[in-house]
């Protein structure tokens, strides 16, 4: 079962990566001003589909192990649960300033 715990850990912190990418990829073109935000759609279309799939390899993952579980975000190490208040956080911003769903 470890091994597969690797793997699934190995697979959530991928698309992790790629959602904080994602994440600098919109704020960018945010500040870019409201001609921007097509391309801030498409954005938010691509890390949605990036989250679903980090969370299905999550669910995989045991509740401690999701709990000690740790990937980088922004140049530091965090814990999954702070990547994911992280996430809860700038779409809550996105909605409310900008009316751009995010999940």
């Amino acid at each position: 079962m470890g091994l597969f715990n690797f793997r699934y850990k190995e697979e959530a912190r991928l698309h992790a990566e790629r959602i904080g990418v994602g994440l600098m990829q919109i704020n960018e073109e945010l500040r870019k001003g409201p001609s921007a935000m097509p391309i801030v759609r498409g954005l938010c279309s691509a890390v949605s589909r990036e989250m679903l799939e980090m969370y299905a390899a999550a669910d995989r993952l045991s509740t401690n192990d999701k709990l000690t579980f740790s990937l980088f975000y922004n140049g530091n190490m965090i814990l999954y649960n702070d990547f994911i208040r992280e996430i809860e956080y700038f779409r809550n911003l996105l909605k409310n300033n900008y009316g751009v769903q995010l999940f």
